[in-house]
């Protein structure tokens, strides 16, 4: 486990003590748009750890109808 992502007040700030690597400018824009700070981590450490998957005859899609691309991810 990673990191512990929850607005339960029993959920301690010291459970998420493991140093964790994130992509520091996917992390700030996920900031400015209003995401939490804690979900903001999650996703900047997904984005280091993980690859994003592409399939060729996926590249153009309606990524309001399709989650294709970021089925990977979860």
């Amino acid at each position: 486990m990673d990191r512990y992502i929850s607005n339960d007040p029993r959920l301690l700030p010291e459970f998420n003590d493991l140093p964790e690597c994130y992509n520091k400018s996917v992390y700030d824009q996920l900031l400015k748009e209003g995401f939490d700070p804690n979900l903001s981590q999650h996703f900047a450490h997904l984005f280091i750890r993980d690859p994003l998957v592409l399939y060729k005859e996926l590249l153009v899609q309606d990524n309001t109808h399709s989650t294709d691309h970021f089925e990977v991810i979860f």
